[in-house]
């Protein structure tokens, strides 16, 4: 399986309600426990920062 960085501006933009669109696409690795999950705790850690409440 190949992966292709440059692919996700295909997307119909159009065809998707605007509050399901991203804001922003970041590429890089991701945090991975010794078994190979991804730790989602360390990305909502990173991402919740600097607020108050941890809900828009």
């Amino acid at each position: 399986m190949s992966t292709c960085y440059g692919c996700w501006y295909n997307v119909r933009w159009d065809r998707i309600a605007h509050f399901k669109c991203p804001d922003a696409i970041k590429f890089g690795s991701l945090p991975k426990t010794s078994t190979g999950k991804v730790q989602k705790y360390v990305l909502r850690d990173h991402e919740w920062t600097g607020r108050e409440k941890r809900i828009n």
